[in-house]
This record gives C-alpha cells, sequence and structure tokens, in this order.
C-alpha cells in the first residue's frame, strides 16, 4: 500500500507537475499570442512606413523628372526663338513630341497661350508670377479654366536676349498622379493620399472623387487619438513624417504620413485594418488550433502518467512537435523568408525557397553558393561581405532591430533582390538566430533603369546637337572669313592701284564675286534657322513649271559653263503645266541639289535633269519627278545616310577644299517634306550621284498648255538665251537714261542712302532721301500729287518701319498715292518678307545687297 501510495503520490505529483507545466504553456502562450499580436502591428508598421517612403520616391523622381523635361523644352524654345514670342505651331509641335498632356505658353503680359489656339487669362496664376520672376517649380490647378480637369503643372521662365518675355507650362492630368501612388499591400489595395501641405487632397489612389481635406477628415475620425491628430497637423506644418495607427469597424491598421522632398506635398499611406485583421485571424486561428491540440495532448500526456505507458523520449518528441506547430501558424504570415540560426550554424526556408538550394541545411553552404551569384558592381564582393554571418551581427544593434540591403543576383537571368534582415533571438547581447525576408525588386529597378537611360539619351543627343553646331560654326567661320578676306584683300589692292583702271576693275570684279558667295552663305544659314524654327509658310500662287525650268537654267547655267561641265535637261511633253504652288521654294530646292552636283563633278563632267510627270493618286494634283544626275566623285556608303542631316559635309568636301555650309541637302529636303513630297538619294564612290524627288502640285483651272518644246521633242536647254551677255549689252544695261523722274528713298542706312541714291543718279534720276518711315509718310502728303514717280521703301526703319509707311501712305484719300510704285528695297529677302511687303500695299520687292540689274528690271518695270 505504501508503495501504491507512495506510487499514486508520485503520479499526483507529477500529475501536480504537469498541470502547473500545462497553466504555464497557457499563459506562455497567451504571453505568445499577445506579443504577436503587437508584432504583427509592429511589422505593419514598419512595412507601411517603408513602402510609403518608396512610394514617396517614386512620385519624387517622377515630378523631378518631368520637371527636367519641361527645362529641356525651355531650353529647346529659348535657343530656337527669333523674336519675343512662342507661336502656336511651336506649341503643337513641342506638344506632340513631349509627354506632357497640355503644353502652354503664358506671355509677358499674362495671356495664356495653348498648342490649340485656346486663350485665357493667366495673370493671378502662381505660376505665371513666379514664372516670370524667374523661378521653375510645380503648381496645382483645380478645375481648370478651360479643360475643369485637376491639373499638375510644372512651369518655369522662357528668356529672350537675356530677358524673361513669358512662362511655359507642362501639365499632366491628375490621374497620372493616381496611376504613380497606387500601391498594394499583399494584394489588397492601399489608399493613398497626395495632399497639399494644407492638407487640401490632390489625388486618391483608386479613387476618382477624393475628399477635399484630409486633416479635416482626420480630425473628424473617431478612430485616432486626439494626440495623433495633433501630430499629424504637426507634420503638415513641419514638413515631416509621422507613423500612427487606427481604429475602425474592420480592426486596427496603421498609416504613415511623409513629405516629398521635390515639393511642400504630403503623401499619407493606409495599411487596410482588414488585412492586419484578416493576419490576426490567421495567427488566432492557429493559436486556438494549436491551443485545442495543446490540451489534447496534455491530455493524452496525463493518461500516459497515470497508464505510465508512455516514455521521456516520447514526451519530448510530442514537445518539439508543439513548438513545429506554432511556427507552422505564424508561416502564412510572410511571403518568403528563411530563419538563420547563427549559433548552430544552420538556415531553414519557413516560405518559399530558392532554386537549387534546399529547403534546410548549413548557413556558411548557403552562404556560399550565394555568394557565388551575386552581382557585385565595384567587383570586390561587397554584397558577399554585407551578407556574411559577422557584417549582420556587427549591424543589429539595439537602435538598429533590423537592417536591409539591395543587391543584384544572377539566377536563370540577373535580378534584383531586396533582403530585410530582422533580429529573432540574441545570447549574450548578440542576435543568434535572425529572420531573412526577401524580396524581387527586379521591375521596380528596370523602371528606373529605363528611366535613367531616357535622361542619358536624351542628354547624349544634346552633346551631339551640340558638337554638331560647334563643329558648323568652326566650318562656318572659315567660309565667311574667306570671301571675306578676298573682299577685304581685293579693296586694299584697289586702293593701292587707282591709278590702274585695269586693275581696280579686276579687284572690283573678284569683290563682286566674293560678295555673291557670302550673301549665298548667309542666305542659307538663314533659311535653315527659319525652316527649324518652323517660320517658313508655303506660298499658293499659280506658276508655270517651263517658267521654273527656265529660271534654273539661268541660275545655273553659269556655274556649270565657268566649270566647262555638260548641263542636259531631258523632259517629254507635260500634260499639265500650269499648277498652283511655291515656285521660289521649289526651284530653291531644285538649284540646291543641282548646284551640289555641280560642286562634286569635276571639269569635263556631266550633270542631267529629267522632268517627268506620273500618274497622280491626289484629285485635283499632279505628280512631278525630277531626277538630277551626275559622274562626278560620289558619296561614302556611310556618309549617304546622314547627307539630309543639318551642318553635315563629307570628309571628301572637306579634305578636297570645296565650300559649303553642309545645309543645303536639309533645306532641299525640308522643301520637299513642306510640299508632301519625297527625296532620295543613291550614289557609287567615283562613279556618280542620283537624286530622285517627288512632289504634288495644285493643277489650275483646266486649260490646255503645251511648252515651248514639241510634244515628243527631248532637249538640251543649256541655250544661248542663258549664256552671259556680252560688253555691250551690259554696258547698255547700266547706262539707262531715265532723266525727269522724281524718286523717293527711304533709307536710314548712310551707306545704302549713299549706294541707293549714286546708282538712281547714274541713270538720271533725280532723289529725294527719307530717313525713317514717318518721313517718308510726311514727304508724299506735303508734295502736290504725282509730285514722285516711284517710291524706294526700306523695311527696318525707326518710328515707322516700311511697313507701315506703305499702309499709312495707301491710306491717304489720293489717287495718285493709291497708284504710285512702292518697290520694298530690304534685307529681308525671304519668301514670306516679299509676301509681307505685297501684303502691306507695296508693288515689288529688290532684295538687299542691291544688284544693278536687278535695280534696273525694277525701274523698266514701274517707270512709264
Amino acid at each position: 500500500m505504501k508503495s501504491i501510495s507512495r506510487g499514486n503520490k508520485k503520479t499526483w505529483k507529477q500529475i501536480i507537475l504537469a498541470c502547473a507545466l500545462l497553466a504555464m504553456i497557457l499563459f506562455s502562450f497567451y504571453d505568445f499570442a499577445h506579443d504577436n499580436h503587437e508584432r504583427i502591428i509592429e511589422q505593419n508598421e514598419i512595412y507601411t512606413k517603408d513602402v510609403t517612403r518608396q512610394t514617396t520616391d517614386r512620385v519624387d523622381d517622377m515630378l523631378k523628372t518631368r520637371q527636367y523635361a519641361l527645362n529641356v523644352i525651355a531650353v529647346t524654345v529659348e535657343n530656337s526663338l527669333t523674336n519675343p514670342s512662342v507661336s502656336q505651331d511651336t506649341l503643337a509641335m513641342l506638344q506632340r513630341k513631349s509627354a506632357f498632356d497640355y503644353l502652354e505658353f503664358v506671355d509677358a503680359n499674362g495671356l495664356n497661350h495653348r498648342s490649340d489656339g485656346q486663350t485665357s487669362n493667366s495673370v493671378d496664376r502662381e505660376n505665371y508670377i513666379e514664372g516670370m520672376k524667374g523661378n521653375s517649380g510645380i503648381t496645382l490647378i483645380f478645375n481648370s479654366r478651360i479643360t475643369h480637369e485637376t491639373l499638375v503643372n510644372y512651369y518655369t521662365p522662357i528668356s529672350y536676349e537675356g530677358e524673361i518675355i513669358g512662362v511655359l507650362n507642362g501639365m499632366y492630368r491628375e490621374e497620372r498622379l493616381r496611376q504613380t501612388i497606387s500601391t498594394d499591400f499583399f494584394g489588397m489595395p492601399a489608399r493613398t493620399y497626395l495632399c497639399k501641405k494644407d492638407g487640401t487632397v490632390i489625388s486618391v489612389s483608386h479613387d476618382k472623387n477624393p475628399p477635399q481635406n484630409i486633416l479635416e477628415i482626420l480630425s473628424n475620425h473617431n478612430g485616432v487619438s486626439q494626440a495623433d491628430v495633433e501630430q499629424i497637423q504637426d507634420a503638415f506644418a513641419k514638413h515631416s513624417s509621422f507613423g500612427y495607427t487606427y481604429q475602425d469597424t474592420e480592426g486596427t491598421g496603421n498609416a504613415y504620413l511623409t513629405a516629398l522632398s521635390s515639393t511642400n506635398w504630403m503623401l499619407l499611406q493606409i495599411f487596410p485594418s482588414a488585412l492586419t485583421n484578416n493576419m490576426l485571424y490567421t495567427a488566432a486561428s492557429s493559436g486556438v488550433e494549436l491551443e485545442i491540440r495543446l490540451v489534447i495532448l496534455f491530455v493524452l500526456y496525463l493518461l500516459y502518467l497515470i497508464l505510465k505507458n508512455r516514455s521521456q523520449k516520447k514526451r519530448l518528441i510530442q514537445e518539439k512537435q508543439k513548438l513545429s506547430w506554432i511556427i507552422e501558424g505564424i508561416l502564412p504570415l510572410f511571403s518568403r523568408f528563411a530563419i538563420v540560426d547563427y549559433e548552430r550554424g544552420t538556415y531553414e526556408y519557413l516560405e518559399g525557397t530558392q532554386k537549387g538550394v534546399p529547403a534546410q541545411g548549413n548557413f556558411d553552404d548557403l552562404h556560399a553558393y550565394l555568394s557565388a551569384h551575386y552581382v557585385d558592381e565595384d567587383g570586390i564582393g561587397k554584397t558577399k561581405a554585407l551578407m556574411s554571418k559577422e557584417s549582420v551581427r556587427e549591424q543589429l544593434k539595439e537602435d538598429k532591430p533590423y537592417i536591409q540591403y539591395e543587391y543584384r543576383i544572377q539566377w536563370e537571368e540577373e535580378r534584383w533582390e531586396n533582403a530585410s534582415i530582422l533580429c529573432l533571438k540574441k545570447k549574450d547581447g548578440i542576435p543568434s538566430t535572425v529572420l531573412f525576408a526577401i524580396q524581387d525588386v527586379t521591375a521596380l529597378k528596370r523602371i528606373e533603369e529605363k528611366a535613367r537611360q531616357s535622361l542619358e539619351d536624351a542628354f547624349q543627343a544634346a552633346e551631339e546637337a551640340n558638337h554638331a553646331k560647334s563643329d558648323f560654326l568652326s566650318r562656318m567661320s572659315h567660309d565667311i572669313r574667306t570671301p571675306m578676306n578676298a573682299i577685304m584683300g581685293m579693296t586694299s589692292i584697289a586702293l593701292l592701284h587707282l591709278d590702274d583702271t585695269r586693275r581696280v576693275i579686276d579687284c572690283l570684279n573678284k569683290i563682286q564675286t566674293s560678295s555673291q558667295h557670302l550673301l549665298a552663305l548667309i542666305n542659307e544659314v538663314l533659311d535653315m534657322s527659319k525652316i527649324e524654327s518652323g517660320k517658313i509658310v508655303l506660298s499658293e500662287e499659280p506658276f508655270h513649271m517651263s517658267d521654273i525650268l527656265e529660271s534654273i537654267l539661268s541660275i545655273t547655267y553659269p556655274q556649270t559653263e565657268a566649270q566647262k561641265q555638260h548641263f542636259n535637261i531631258d523632259h517629254p511633253c507635260l500634260a499639265h503645266e500650269d499648277v498652283v504652288g511655291d515656285p521660289l521654294r521649289l526651284r530653291q530646292m531644285l538649284v540646291n541639289i543641282i548646284s551640289n552636283a555641280a560642286k562634286f563633278t569635276p571639269e569635263g563632267g556631266t550633270i542631267s535633269f529629267r522632268l517627268t510627270e506620273k500618274p497622280s493618286q491626289i484629285h485635283g494634283s499632279a505628280c512631278y519627278e525630277f531626277v538630277i544626275a551626275d559622274n562626278g566623285i560620289g558619296m561614302e556608303e556611310e556618309f549617304i545616310a546622314h547627307i539630309f542631316d543639318p551642318f553635315t559635309r563629307s570628309r571628301k568636301s572637306v579634305s578636297q577644299n570645296i565650300e559649303g555650309t553642309g545645309l543645303g541637302m536639309s533645306i532641299a529636303k525640308n522643301i520637299t517634306q513642306m510640299m508632301n513630297g519625297t527625296i532620295h538619294v543613291e550614289s557609287h564612290l567615283n562613279q556618280g550621284t542620283t537624286f530622285t524627288v517627288e512632289v504634288y502640285l495644285k493643277l489650275q483651272q483646266k486649260r490646255s498648255s503645251d511648252l515651248k518644246l514639241s510634244e515628243n521633242q527631248h532637249s538640251t536647254m543649256a541655250g544661248a538665251m542663258l549664256k552671259p551677255t556680252n560688253a555691250q549689252e551690259l554696258d547698255h544695261l547700266i547706262h539707262v537714261d531715265y532723266s525727269g523722274h522724281r524718286i523717293l528713298l527711304a533709307e536710314d542706312n548712310d551707306m545704302n542712302l549713299e549706294i541707293g541714291r549714286e546708282l538712281l543718279t547714274n541713270m538720271g534720276i533725280q532723289v529725294e532721301a527719307a530717313r525713317d518711315g514717318q518721313q517718308a509718310v510726311d514727304a508724299v502728303k506735303n508734295h502736290p500729287s504725282h509730285y514722285y514717280d516711284l517710291i524706294f521703301m526700306d523695311i527696318q526703319m525707326p518710328n515707322k518701319n516700311g511697313y507701315e509707311a506703305a499702309r499709312e501712305i495707301r491710306a491717304i484719300h489720293r489717287q495718285d498715292l493709291k497708284d504710285i510704285p512702292i518697290v520694298a528695297m530690304s534685307a529681308d529677302a525671304f519668301a514670306d518678307d516679299v509676301r509681307r511687303a505685297l501684303d502691306a500695299g507695296m508693288n515689288d520687292h529688290v532684295a538687299k545687297p542691291v544688284e544693278p540689274q536687278k535695280l534696273i528690271d525694277a525701274l523698266k518695270k514701274w517707270l512709264r
């Protein structure tokens, strides 16, 4: 009995000890569940903070990138300006090429110009006020006056000749912000608020109708403590960060508020309470299940004690089994992580595994395996060192409970990963067990790399453009100085031999040749500038194709004749000769190509020009094909791809000192494209080059018209009518007598006035001068009818320019002033300048520098 009693007492002691142990385990489990609850909340806080900062960085990068893009556009606009205004066409072109939803320009008067022609008053807008002060930045437009949208407006000043002339605005719709700030937490959408410093809501993810002010909402939110509300208000005021928890019907949630570095905006990201509740529920469910199992196990354990059918070893196995169940209850909370025990030197993947790696094993083996796949940018094993046991233990301290590394690793392809390392257990103050949580961030890094590459490409393109223009300026310096040297040198020689008429005439001829060459260079550069800035508009006027052929011959024949080249024009009879278009630009394009062929064809070579009419696919228009071929030096294959690039010249043209700006072919292509045409080139080195141009021209009202040539005739038109006039004919042209005529010469430049007066008085004309536009108007008003026979009018003059003076003269109520010929004599010599003169009421246009023959032609045309 004593033995039994002793056995019973021993059994009861074991039962009491077991019950006490069960109570301790249950209490420990309760404590663990409580700690687990707090840990989930804390981990969610950390996770929310990290994701919020990543979202903030993404928004900051977007804002900075787009501000930089607007600044690049602004520099491009400033470099292209020729007057203090930005045209609607320029805005439309820039908007098509940029990524902005809207591109607008606010002039110095506060008038906002859009690319579609709409305007609005922006004088009270912050972007206009700050931009006119020389500042760049970002503003918000709520309920736009034009589109009635919320817009993010990037602004930067535009300057012309050192003075701010307006503000360039690039705008994005609010929905782009909404897309940028949208984030998911473990598959559940997170609510993200982007706000102004005063709490005004700019954008909300997953919500097209955001509230007006987040501070007002939070102040009235029962689930946010008053202390947290005050901290949130303080963070808004100080542009700082703050994290807090809140309560709602779903449970406990986390939120983190932080400031953007590029603006005074704030970003608030909310970890859904429903997701936290799901995590807690999952953990609690696992805990309840574990608790039930523990009770069952302890019942079995008590039975084991009573029946003495269980051994100590099996009891220990059961206890270990119970611990593994606890871990299994935690695993669903994570996507992919591993626990590392530094004391034992082991690791175990709790969720997800890495291909080629066992689910558990020796940590040194794992580290060695991974180290072989790390991609180190500096090549010195930086990632391997940072992920080592020694480095992790050194960095995980009391004030730093977790660390993060971002690194590249090579598997089937190169990937970017982010490792978060948390300390789970310490021994003697040193981390002994840590948790590795791995996140694949490859997609995000590729987006960042793409954005960075885009910036580098843009920078490289700008560098190449600058280099090309620098080369161009260097060449132009040489090409301009060459004729200038001849002009100055021949002038000096002429002054030294004034008594030698023959020598002086020779010098003057060479000065004239060099001057014409210099003028051609300048015209070509200015033409390209106007084409690039979009300021050339093709005219629509009737003309005859035969006239184009004759004018081309008159221009190009002297060049080919001087170089002893054969120039052939070959074409059948055209079905349609009377067309509508811009004859000046068509001739310019063809002359550029023919002149280029003449430059690169040696003496005795042949240049052929063929015009044919092809079937037209456009109703009311005719299709014309121009083929210019030569048997000259040809081009290198690599240069053919760049022949139409501005400022580009082949190595042969440079090495053989062939003059030119490198703009002729670019101008020709631009004119062809403006005419909705095409231009192609074929060339073989030392064999020759062929250009094929195809353009469509509108037909005049139907009429039958044939060339001067017979229907089936093919002709070589370098004929006698285009040969230079002989000395007797030239002498006759120069010694024209217009005695008895009186002309008003409006000119403010002393040198130009002297030249004009000398040319006209030598022909017997009485010349009176007006030094500005107002004097010209007063002169005709203060003299009787028909006092002047003709007016030569400069354009760029003080008080009134030539256009204004001409309009005012035509408006005077005198019939003689409505009929008097007014001829523009101006250095504004482009086709649109001629058009402006005619629109102002003038009859004709003579370009400066004035050539005597053109002056005589004008006198013959207008003096009766």
